[in-house]
């Protein structure tokens, strides 16, 4: 994805979410910076329009244009849109423990009820 354009190497936090019509109409690309969101579509005003497979996909189509347009951005300076983080909220906490989810999970299984948040622990 992004990291055939170097975006994500250079230490941009990036997120996006790419989209499709089912029948390849219309394909985008929504990206997001701390400073900003922007996004690009391509596609045809006539419904009648298609695009040939998986290459109308907004991953294939879209993300390039954005990917480009970003670079530009980010490379001038006047628009003071830079690599920067997120912001953290102060009581984030994240926590990897597959053993406990595992363990977690299969407890959930063979339970005859079904367990909240569909058996991920309240910590995660």
């Amino acid at each position: 994805g992004l990291n055939r354009f170097g975006l994500l190497w250079q230490g941009y936090e990036i997120g996006g979410k790419t989209g499709t019509t089912q029948n390849y109409s219309d394909g985008w690309f929504i990206g997001i910076t701390p400073r900003l969101v922007s996004g690009a579509w391509v596609g045809g005003d006539d419904r009648a329009i298609h695009f040939r497979g998986i290459e109308g996909q907004g991953s294939k189509m879209a993300m390039p244009i954005w990917a480009l347009y970003m670079q530009k951005v980010f490379a001038d300076s006047s628009l003071g849109i830079g690599k920067e983080a997120f912001p953290r909220p102060a009581n984030l906490k994240t926590e990897i423990n597959c053993k406990r989810f595992k363990e977690n999970k299969h407890h959930s299984d063979s339970s005859s009820s079904q367990p909240r948040n569909g058996g991920i622990p309240e910590e995660f």
